[in-house]
């Protein structure tokens, strides 16, 4: 399997359906995936840079600041909606 694959084996659906699903989680489950997605895009960075990537790993840089700017809104909007869940 490829390294960045252009599919998920184990999701059928297209990447439109996998967003809606991600999507629909609850905040606080949404805030943890992101903040792993961040995770694994700033190693990635991080291991562009060592291999002289600078370009690519500044890039990636800056997609893994922004998921981590996400993040904090979708906690608070955990906090709002968190007493009205079941």
């Amino acid at each position: 399997m490829s390294k960045h694959p252009h599919t998920l084996p184990y999701h059928d659906g297209d990447l439109k359906e996998l967003a809606q699903e991600i999507g629909n989680l609850q905040y606080d489950k949404l805030a943890e995936f992101l903040y792993h997605l961040e995770s694994d895009l700033e190693k990635q960075s991080e291991n562009d840079a060592r291999k002289g990537r600078v370009q690519l790993s500044n890039t990636l840089r800056e997609v893994h600041l922004n998921i981590q700017l996400a993040i904090k809104p979708l906690e608070k909007a955990w906090r709002i909606c968190k007493p009205y869940m079941k």
